[in-house]
């Protein structure tokens, strides 16, 4: 036999309560005075403080709400902010408007200091190599041409005064070579060296101011062979 744990009347094990209808008692559970059950054999608990603490946890649960909602993602207060998981915007059109056709930035005005060639200065280039010859076969100092139209030209045209200096240090060298060639002469072993220079430096010479002179004339750039470049330009 049992006691009933609702209304403490004698019952058979395992049946029904006749008095109350309250189920019979399962071994190793405890239940309350109310017939609360109590798994851990605890202090008895009533149900009225069960629908207390239940009513207490929803308004706690209900005044919490919106600090947690705001907690629970750091970036949904933010202005903007994208929900987790969606994709990345597409980077902008560096052309708004597809069907126009793109502007490009306008191009730098031409260099100041770059060399505007006229018809002045290439016959003043060419003079400048054609001046040599003139000077070697009138007192056989070829140098002394290019030099005047240097020192007239180099502060104006910075075309003549390119072929002014080459001619001027070509003819230099020369002058240089035709010394060394007379002095290797005095000596019996070194004549043939003497002949040789001679009979190559006075056609190189003649040949390289001719060519020098029609370059300039054509705009172009000319640099002489076996130059010693004295004078910078």
């Amino acid at each position: 036999m049992t006691t009933c744990p609702s209304c403490g009347s004698e019952t058979a094990d395992g049946v029904t309560c006749v008095v109350c209808g309250a189920e019979p008692a399962v071994a190793g559970e405890h239940h309350d005075s109310h017939g609360q059950f109590d798994p851990e054999g605890a202090a008895p608990v009533d149900s009225r403080d069960l629908v207390g603490a239940t009513a207490a946890d929803a308004s706690t649960g209900a005044s919490a709400g919106p600090t947690a909602a705001g907690t629970s993602d750091p970036h949904a207060s933010e202005p903007g902010a994208m929900p987790p998981g969606s994709a990345a915007p597409p980077p902008p059109n560096p052309n708004p408007n597809p069907g126009a056709a793109m502007v490009w930035p306008a191009v730098p005005p031409p260099d100041p200091e770059a060399i505007v060639i006229t018809e002045e200065s290439r016959n003043w280039g060419m003079i400048a190599h054609l001046s040599a010859l003139v000077a070697a076969g009138l007192g056989g100092l070829g140098f002394l041409g290019p030099l005047v139209v240097w020192l007239v030209r180099k502060d104006r045209d910075r075309y003549v005064a390119h072929h002014a200096v080459e001619a001027l240090n070509f003819n230099l060298s020369i002058m240089l070579y035709a010394v060394l060639a007379v002095l290797l002469a005095f000596t019996i072993v070194l004549i043939p060296v003497s002949i040789l220079m001679g009979l190559v430096g006075v056609p190189l010479w003649f040949i390289a101011s001719i060519v020098a002179a029609v370059k300039a004339q054509r705009g172009e750039g000319f640099r002489y062979p076996l130059t010693i470049r004295l004078v910078k330009e």
